[in-house]
């Protein structure tokens, strides 16, 4: 993770998050432990070990897992250096 962000707008909270590679339900996860922050139920001590990467058996942090509702992926960007070629397509032999 290189850059998060957190904006609070009247009717709405955005929360934007940039990767080099993400994990199955990272960001919801994030999300939801940044709920229980809100709440006072984790300490912000404990977000940060969570953060990075210490596991911490006694936390719930499943159970805290935000719904995907209004999730979305906003961008994708390549390094100049990538190249990308269709693939070949071969007919079938007969």
């Amino acid at each position: 993770m290189s850059d998060a962000r957190i904006e609070v707008g009247d009717e709405m909270i955005v929360f934007e998050i940039e990767a080099s590679h993400f994990l199955w339900k990272m960001v919801r996860r994030i999300v939801g432990a940044l709920v229980e922050v809100g709440r006072g139920n984790l300490a912000l001590s404990d977000l940060e070990r969570l953060l990075e990467g210490e596991a911490i058996p006694e936390l719930p942090v499943a159970e805290w897992t935000a719904p995907p509702s209004g999730l979305f992926l906003a961008e994708v960007r390549y390094p100049e250096s990538a190249v990308f070629s269709p693939p070949s397509v071969r007919a079938a032999p007969r």
